[in-house]
């Protein structure tokens, strides 16, 4: 039945959007009043994000690929999404603004936009929990 899914997707010919959570925690100290996702996956335009707690956050429903993108916060676009000294938190990767981050990329403007990649096999187990098989997709 796991193969079922796959070939419904495929003979369908379009990938399943798949809801993607986007998010961002403040570094201690910064006061954050406002935070929007802007990418490519939305034409640059804005998706608000809403404080939850410390948190700010948004989910998306994006189709399997590879995007770019950036928090927009407090009104500003910050330089660099991998290494931002005012809005970065520190990982092992770097000061992160964004943790789940695969990468970063060249933004075409002297800084760096977050990557985020969205799987084929993410949009197979949505048919998997859309047809109540579960999510196991090996």
């Amino acid at each position: 039945m796991r193969g079922l899914s796959a070939w419904i997707v495929l003979l369908l010919g379009f990938a399943l959007a798949v809801p993607v959570k986007f998010s961002y925690t403040p570094p201690p100290g910064v006061e954050v009043k406002s935070v929007s996702l802007r990418g490519a996956f939305n034409n640059w335009g804005e998706a608000p994000m809403k404080l939850e707690g410390k948190t700010w956050g948004v989910s998306v429903d994006l189709q399997p690929g590879r995007y770019a993108y950036k928090f927009f916060i407090n009104g500003q676009w910050p330089r660099d999404m991998c290494e931002d000294p005012t809005f970065g938190t520190k990982t092992d990767k770097g000061l992160y603004i964004d943790p789940q981050a695969e990468g970063c990329v060249d933004d075409g403007n002297g800084g760096r936009n977050a990557v985020r990649v969205v799987s084929a096999q993410a949009a197979v187990a949505v048919v998997h929990a859309a047809l109540g098989l579960g999510v196991d997709v090996e």
